[in-house]
């Protein structure tokens, strides 16, 4: 019997200076599949995805590390990945701010 798999992709950022979610959801997608199927899902992730509000009150994105993960809920992670941001915290303007990743999904 066919079925739909929801991937959703989180992101916690612990390189800041505030508080924040243990994750953040910033992606998800939809998955038709077949019994026994499986299909590839890819994430473009918009850096500003990862932003956060400062206690300035300015909207920033710091360097550092970050993992994101990717399952069927925040409970049941089945993929994770490392990478890190590099360069200097910068400041994100309202017109260059997602809110969340693109998905790709394919066979």
């Amino acid at each position: 019997r066919r079925g739909t798999e929801a991937v959703q992709l989180y992101a916690p950022d612990t390189a800041t200076g505030v508080t924040l979610p243990a994750q953040q959801l910033i992606g998800f997608a939809r998955v038709d599949l077949k019994p026994g199927a499986s299909k590839t899902v890819k994430f473009t992730v918009p850096l500003s995805v990862l932003g956060y509000t400062s206690l300035s009150g300015k909207f920033i994105m710091e360097p550092g590390p970050v993992e994101v993960s990717a399952g069927s809920s925040s409970s049941d992670i089945r993929s994770s990945a490392k990478f890190t941001v590099t360069g200097k915290t910068r400041t994100i303007r309202g017109e260059d701010r997602a809110f969340l990743s693109v998905p790709t999904v394919g066979s």
